[in-house]
């Protein structure tokens, strides 16, 4: 059985366009469900409080339990950064684990990982074929007031915070122990990746 991570709350981030999707992918069917439901399936186990966040909440009600919470991205512009810093903002732990609803392969083992190596830091992401990927990572209080300064500069992008955050990257060596095809970070952006995703 894993093991709870007591000190974090799991986040989704389901507050994009969809642009290159055509449709809100959060709500693509998958298997007997759809694909936010799925990534809140893994999530599930893992944390006490689940955080699914959405530009219009309305839509997502279903998702609703007393642990888990759909609540509103604080910012009107669609960016990562903004969920990231809307999740610090409501979740009342230490640490929250994020990743995008378009994310159903997300390895319960390597969040695990990303977990147990976050001494020191305020920020744990896994890299992946060079990539550092910041929408399956773990992030601190401690990293909000840099975070929020960037989204003050409107320099949205994720990579860039990093740089100026104590960040542990999980090497891709590590990262392989747990996901050794890297699954996890087959994302679904357009409906060719999501047709080859369902073939997995």
């Amino acid at each position: 059985m894993d093991q709870v991570i007591q000190e974090a709350t799991g986040v989704i981030l389901a507050g994009g366009r969809s642009r290159r999707f055509g449709s809100p992918k959060a709500l693509a069917p998958w298997n007997d469900k759809c694909l936010v439901e799925a990534v809140l399936e893994i999530l599930n186990p893992l944390f006490p409080s689940i955080l699914a966040l959405v530009k219009k909440p309305e839509d997502y009600s279903f998702l609703e339990t007393p642990r888990v919470k759909v609540m509103s991205d604080l910012f009107e512009e669609v960016h990562p950064l903004g969920g990231i810093y809307s999740a610090l903002e409501h979740a009342g732990s230490e640490w929250i684990f994020v990743c995008g609803c378009d994310m159903p392969f997300v390895r319960p083992e390597l969040i695990q990982a990303l977990w147990r190596a976050r001494s020191g830091c305020q920020a744990v992401v896994p890299v992946w074929e060079g990539k550092r990927q910041p929408l399956c990572a773990f992030y601190s209080q401690a990293a909000k007031n840099e975070i929020g300064r960037a989204i003050e500069r409107k320099d949205f992008a994720v990579r860039a915070v990093l740089d100026s955050l104590p960040v542990h990257f999980l090497d891709e060596d590590s990262v392989r122990v747990t996901d050794p095809e890297g699954r996890t970070f087959n994302d679904i952006d357009t409906q060719e990746d999501y047709e080859r995703a369902r073939k997995l």
